[in-house]
C-alpha cells in the first residue's frame, strides 16, 4: 500500500454510499436520516479495483488470485475495493519518524498488552528538560486491572520493541539512541474522567 503500515481494506456497495479520493483524503456521499453530501473524513486512503487486486497480487507474490478463489469455491465480486489509513492529521513524530495510532492499536490487541489495556489510549509528541524529544503515551487499562499492577518500564521496553517491527525508521533510531527514544507511558484505570470518560469520541493525539 506503498507505506510500513497497514490500513484496514473493505469492499464497498457504490449503490448505497460513493466514495471518492480528494488530495488523498476519502470523500463521503451517503443518504441517510442526516444526508451527507462530498463529506470529507479526513481519513487517508485510495480506490481499488477488483483488477488491481489481482494484478497486486501477480505482481507482488506472483499468485493468481483467481485460480486460488477457485480452487475453494470463492467468490471474487466486483465492487470496488476502499483502503483506509485514518486521519492523516493524527500521527506524532519524534526526531522526524512518524508514529500512528493504527500502529499503537495493533501493539495494545497483541499479547502480553492485550491482558491489561482495554485498546483506548492518546499519544503526544513532548520534550524532557534537555529538548529532547519521545513518545507520550496515556493507556487505559481493562476494568479488571488496576494501575499499580502494571510494570510501567517493562511496558515500555516492550513497546519500543513492538514499534520498530512497524516502522523501520524508528528501528533505525531506537538503534542510534537507545533508551531515550523508549515511549513514556502513563497508565490510568478503566473510564478515568480527564482521557477516557467515554462521553465523546476517542481522541488518539493530545
Amino acid at each position: 500500500f506503498g507505506e510500513s503500515r497497514i490500513p484496514s481494506l473493505v469492499q464497498f456497495n457504490p449503490m448505497s454510499k460513493m466514495i471518492e479520493i480528494v488530495d488523498n483524503n476519502i470523500v463521503l456521499t451517503s443518504m441517510g436520516g442526516l444526508p451527507l453530501i462530498r463529506y470529507d473524513t479526513r481519513d487517508f486512503g485510495d480506490l481499488l479495483t477488483k483488477e488491481n487486486i489481482i494484478d497486486h497480487f501477480k505482481k507482488f507474490s506472483n499468485i493468481n488470485l483467481e485460480s486460488e478463489a477457485r480452487a475453494i469455491q470463492a467468490l471474487i465480486t466486483a465492487l470496488p475495493y476502499l483502503f483506509v489509513f485514518g486521519r492523516s492529521d493524527y500521527t506524532a513524530s519524534i526526531y522526524g519518524v512518524l508514529i500512528y495510532p493504527e500502529t499503537i492499536k495493533d501493539i495494545l490487541s497483541s499479547n502480553p498488552f492485550s491482558k491489561y489495556f482495554s485498546g483506548r489510549f492518546t499519544m503526544s509528541t513532548e520534550e524532557d528538560s534537555g529538548s529532547n524529544q519521545y513518545l507520550s503515551l496515556i493507556l487505559e487499562t481493562k476494568k479488571t486491572v488496576d494501575v499499580k499492577d502494571v510494570a510501567i518500564p517493562v511496558i515500555e521496553k516492550s513497546f519500543a520493541e513492538y514499534i520498530k517491527l512497524y516502522s523501520s525508521e524508528y528501528s533505525k533510531l531506537l538503534s542510534s539512541v537507545g533508551q531515550r527514544v523508549y515511549p513514556k507511558i502513563s497508565i490510568r484505570n478503566y473510564g478515568d474522567q480527564e482521557h477516557f470518560s467515554g462521553e465523546n469520541k476517542q481522541r488518539y493525539l493530545i
